[in-house]
């Protein structure tokens, strides 16, 4: 069993209002009922902050309106959030009012419109030349940083595949999108997840090659670990993916029942024994580029439903967990590596702890 300390240096940037909560909470006229922070590769990466001001501080203290741009929280010191208010309400209880904050990541400034352009490969006359999927990726970036003013942190994954094998005639035609959707497009066709860190920082990675460093192993958590489980999601294993192409109406299949021409492949069927289908589209993919896409979203949604979660005391020591591993042992010696895909950490005045999962590398 490990003891762990409650922080007791606080900092909460409200936005353009300032620190509504520094030094010690428990000093102060808003006192901390609870904060969680979470990040999910796959999902949504969000905070909750809930505070209580006590009845007498009501006519002194007032939560105000201009609560935009970002909001940080810090503990001891660390930078532990960052990202923008979400919405917020007040409730009456206890002899005073109870306030509640939902906070999102950053990746939402990342919606700037992207209208009316082409993309496409030498001598498509589109507006930007782009030759391979990692140049497209790369331009949508560096564009979207510079109009958000929210930067992106590491490198784009490799990939070998031209644009001209991934889009019809080489060339992509963007009529009504945003930056953000025609990142995540191309991520879902070349298997790339794009996400936020809780501490502000955009990233990109190949979901089934992660990297490889291993931040956290069972055996030096051992004395934390107040609990962990292992489970398998049965149903969100699909026996066969269908990838359709909103712009072409054409679908490829891939795994128990395959489109003509590709092989069989009953790696999820034969786990499961459920002939169940997956459905995904695409807009304005190649046809010889769907059945790829298929396959990551086969191969993907298999390693993600075979979870570990585990939980620890205390808080995360890493700013920068999500898409890297953990090397566990069991009680029986039996060993596997999974790739992080969430996190979240609850601070009360009673406790402070982290549940991490994994999906099997």
């Amino acid at each position: 069993m490990k003891i762990v300390q409650i922080p007791k240096i606080y900092s909460i940037k409200a936005g353009d209002e300032g620190e509504i909560i520094l030094g010690n909470p428990y000093n102060s006229n808003l006192v901390i009922l609870s904060i969680s922070f979470w990040g999910d590769l796959f999902g949504s990466t969000g905070a909750e902050i809930q505070l209580f001001q006590p009845s007498k501080f009501s006519g002194t203290y007032h939560i105000y309106q201009n609560f935009g741009c970002l909001w940080e929280i810090k503990v001891d010191g660390i930078l532990k959030f960052k990202g923008f208010l979400e919405n917020s309400n007040k409730d009456r209880e206890k002899g005073g009012n109870v306030w509640t904050f939902n906070l999102r990541s950053v990746l939402c400034a990342w919606d700037v419109l992207l209208a009316n352009t082409t993309f496409g490969v030498t001598g498509s006359g589109a507006d930007h030349i782009i030759n391979t999927t990692t140049e497209y990726l790369q331009y949508l970036v560096d564009t979207v940083k510079s109009l958000s003013g929210i930067q992106f942190n590491g490198s784009i994954p490799y990939n070998a595949i031209s644009f001209s094998a991934l889009y019809e005639d080489g060339i992509l035609s963007v009529t009504n999108s945003t930056y953000l959707a025609e990142i995540q497009r191309a991520c879902q066709a070349l298997g790339f997840v794009l996400f936020a860190e809780p501490s502000g920082v955009i990233r990109m990675i190949d979901a089934l090659n992660p990297p490889p460093s291993i931040i956290y192993t069972s055996a030096a958590h051992t004395y934390e670990l107040l609990n962990a489980g292992f489970s398998v999601n049965e149903t969100s294993i699909p026996a066969t993916v269908l990838v359709n192409d909103d712009i072409l109406n054409i679908g490829k299949s891939y795994g128990h029942l395959p489109s003509a021409g590709i092989g069989v492949d009953d790696t999820n069927f034969n786990m499961t024994k459920i002939n169940n289908i997956a459905f995904a589209t695409t807009v304005g993919m190649k046809e010889t580029a769907l059945p790829g896409i298929a396959k990551n979203i086969f191969d993907i949604s298999r390693k993600a439903s075979q979870i570990l979660t585990f939980k620890t005391a205390g808080l995360l020591t890493a700013q920068q967990i999500l898409g890297y591993q953990v090397s566990w042992t069991d009680s029986a010696g039996r060993k596997g590596t999974y790739t992080i895909d969430y996190f979240k950490s609850d601070i009360t005045p009673r406790e402070m702890a982290t549940e991490i999962r994994g999906y099997v590398k």
